[in-house]
């Protein structure tokens, strides 16, 4: 089990669902969920997660507006992008904002695993 904090940010259910599972089978236990962009930063702001796995397409805003939100309340925090093909000039925003990596939907568990402890491997 590793300690590490990991907030998962999507509005669809079952896709925080899968990611969850995800996680929790690769070692993960402290994970939180957000729905939208807004409830993102509440917990974002409450649980000083050490990973984000922020969907590009919120109900309330857009996920390079989250993203912005969240590296103004910490430059260093590590952001993983979930998108759907297709999302290139969102993808080159959330680079310029310093974004941490990408998984692309549907998620594929060996990718996901691979970018996460990439991710976090990193200081």
């Amino acid at each position: 089990m590793t300690k590490a904090k990991i907030l998962v940010v999507d509005d669809n259910f079952f896709t925080r669902e899968v990611q969850k599972d995800l996680l929790i089978e690769i070692g993960y236990k402290e994970i939180y969920e957000a729905e939208d962009g807004k409830q993102a930063i509440s917990e974002f702001k409450k649980q000083k997660p050490d990973l984000v796995l922020l969907d590009i397409i919120l109900p309330d805003t857009e996920g390079d507006k989250v993203l912005a939100e969240i590296k103004d309340i910490n430059p260093k925090q590590k952001v993983i992008m979930v998108t759907a093909v297709g999302h290139k000039l969102m993808t080159e925003r959330c680079k310029k904002l310093g974004v941490s990596g990408y998984v692309l939907k549907p998620i594929n568990p060996d990718k996901l695993e691979a970018i996460v402890k990439k991710v976090l491997s990193k200081s």
